[in-house]
């Protein structure tokens, strides 16, 4: 008689993974078994052990209440991608692969979609600008350095991996079917206060300001054409402005079998989660602040003029 424990591991394995995916081949790499050991998993003949299950829960972000049958309510399993202080440019390069790895995810299902909701100007658009994407690790290296030694902008560096790393994410990310960009309304006021803020400390020159600047501009000139564009294209990008006043950035992507809510924490880092639950929940809230905001894309000229001329405003602040 086939192990129930068993079927239940491998049920809730099959709703993690693609349903083109044999579930063999998963149990041999996942567990890095050989044919016959995973075939007599398969076959109810041996019982997965505890660490067996530690294993796929980690691999597939499941809670072991989900596994073991007794979930209980708001109890799940999350991701921390947390960048650590102590080697920042590798952890920070690893962090982007974890990014790359959901996108492929969403990506390689049919019905792929993303809804992300923020309140700073988001990682996807930003990275695009070397100085920006350099600035955004700087000023999370500056603010969790406990030693105080002040390095300036200048003499931090991005290795060529982490640059090839990031493109490979993005390039990732622009291939998702559909996504919706929620965006506070003073988006860039908070980026100009910080690059301010370093200025004022003199650890950034007039030269990167200009660079950062220009950037800035750049970038919001990318929304303004996205925003007109959006349903022109075999993808479409819907952008929404808030009325309402959000605390943290909010993602979640779904496809075919697939679910994944993010929560950005630490400045830069991001915790995730493939329960169910727990996505739902956050579907629910990013469709609660869409309700509560005014669609900028191909309609709205009023509404996106308005909100592209008070962004030119912030960056303005930087004419000093």
């Amino acid at each position: 008689m086939r192990n129930p424990s068993n079927k239940l591991i491998e049920d809730i394995i099959k709703e993690k993974s693609h349903k083109d995916d044999k579930l063999v081949d998963i149990i041999m790499e996942t567990l890095s078994l050989g044919k016959e050991a995973a075939y007599r998993r398969l076959r109810g003949e041996v019982p997965y052990t505890l660490d067996d299950i530690l294993i796929i829960a980690a691999k597939f972000n499941i809670s072991l209440d989900a596994i073991i049958g007794r979930k209980q309510h708001g109890a799940v399993l999350i991701n921390a991608d947390i960048i650590d202080i102590d080697d920042p440019v590798y952890s920070y390069n690893k962090y982007l692969l974890s990014q790359t790895a959901i996108f492929k995810e969403v990506t390689r299902r049919e019905n792929g979609k993303a809804f992300m909701a923020f309140n700073l100007i988001p990682y996807v658009l930003y990275s695009n600008y070397q100085t920006l994407h350099k600035f955004r690790l700087y000023r999370w290296i500056h603010q969790m350095n406990a030693s105080g030694n002040q390095l300036s902008f200048k003499d931090t560096h991005l290795l060529d991996e982490v640059w090839a790393t990031n493109q490979t994410a993005l390039k990732e990310f622009s291939r998702i079917q559909h996504v919706d960009f929620i965006f506070d309304k003073e988006l860039f006021l908070n980026q100009v206060k910080e690059i301010l803020l370093f200025v004022q400390l003199n650890l950034i020159d007039k030269e990167t300001l200009a660079q950062l600047k220009n950037e800035l501009l750049q970038l919001l000139e990318d929304i303004e054409e996205m925003s007109y564009t959006s349903a022109q294209k075999e993808v479409t990008r819907s952008i929404f402005i808030a009325n309402v006043s959000f605390e943290s950035c909010y993602l979640f992507f779904e496809a075919d079998d697939y679910c994944m809510s993010g929560l950005r924490t630490l400045g830069i880092s991001v915790i995730t989660s493939q329960d169910a639950w727990l996505c739902q929940q956050q579907r629910r809230w990013i469709e609660s602040l869409k309700r509560y905001s005014t669609l900028i894309s191909v309609s709205g000229e009023i509404n996106r003029l308005a909100f592209i001329n008070k962004q030119k405003e912030y960056i303005k602040m930087l004419d000093i």
